[in-house]
């Protein structure tokens, strides 16, 4: 158990770190009410700003959790034959500062209904090219999976054994990005609708501020994972290029040859579009994540 949890002991422990230092920072309270649309907070909406970044804090510990699953089932259950890549251990970093982020945005979201919340429209706490962008990434993620699926009657067991005499990891299971892409798409409309329809606090500038910025949080996170699932559904093909004739200790049979043929072409005609869109989600989360300057002076005014 500590062979795969041990590659994220450093950045967890770094992380609660963190937390420890921010849970009573009023400076930097006040800074996230400023960048969020209320240029110059009161005392106490500096006080509902902590309150609502300890709710977020305090879903930090749960990250070991996370952590937990995710190298379990990124990682390679053998050390000696993870990909020399370090892809599996970086996709679980990936997943357990994402997956933590959400959990913390969840436990912040206000539990208890005001007598006339001030519902908002989607528009207002969300730009609609990182909705669009982010909704298009869950049928990809599915389309591009069925398609990499049609390599796995393919894949032998010899192929098995030379992608391991050659440390190469060979993929997670499809389970895996489906159902985290399912799982990813629910958590982001649930907040995204709680912040339309529930209030975080009574303070109007406030409350719009706080709702905006759990709503662009959490969808940059969304878009994040989403990019991360892309990347774990697409390998079946490659594997298969690498691998198809060189399994046969007889040498390449003419299937064979076709097969790598095959795979090879839909690598090449898959590729550069994935990688297109996986640089464009990891910057395209940054984006969505932080308030538009237009946004900040229309808020300002």
């Amino acid at each position: 158990m500590t062979d795969w949890l041990s590659p994220l002991a450093l950045p967890t422990v770094v992380v609660l770190g963190c937390a420890v230092a921010l849970w009573s920072d009023r400076t930097r309270a006040r800074k996230l009410a400023r960048k969020w649309g209320v240029p110059e907070p009161s005392a106490d909406q500096v006080d509902e700003v902590l309150h609502y970044r300890r709710l977020r804090l305090a879903g930090y510990p749960l990250i070991f959790v996370v952590a937990a699953v995710c190298c379990r089932l990124l990682l390679p259950p053998n050390p000696e034959h993870a990909d020399e890549t370090g892809q599996g251990s970086y996709l679980a970093l990936v997943a357990m500062f994402f997956f933590g982020a959400v959990i913390a945005e969840l436990l912040a979201i206000a539990r208890i209904r005001k007598s006339q919340p001030m519902r908002l429209h989607l528009a207002e706490i969300a730009p609609r090219w990182g909705v669009g962008f982010c909704g298009a990434l869950v049928p990809a993620t599915f389309a591009l999976g069925l398609i990499d699926l049609q390599a796995q009657p393919h894949i032998t067991p010899n192929m098995l054994l030379l992608a391991e005499q050659n440390k190469q990891h060979t993929g997670t299971p499809i389970a895996v990005p489906f159902v985290g892409t399912a799982l990813v798409a629910l958590l982001v409309m649930f907040v995204l609708w709680s912040a339309r329809t529930r209030s975080f606090s009574a303070d109007a500038e406030l409350d719009r501020a706080l709702r905006n910025r759990s709503a662009r949080v959490v969808l940059g996170l969304g878009i994040g994972m989403q990019v991360s699932f892309l990347g774990l559904v697409w390998w079946r093909m490659d594997f298969l290029s690498r691998f198809a004739t060189g399994a046969d200790l007889s040498g390449a049979q003419p299937a064979e040859v076709v097969l790598e043929n095959w795979a090879r072409g839909m690598v090449d005609l898959v590729q550069p579009w994935l990688l297109l869109v996986v640089t464009g989600g990891m910057f395209g989360w940054l984006l969505v994540a932080n308030p538009g300057k237009a946004w900040r002076t229309h808020r300002t005014r």
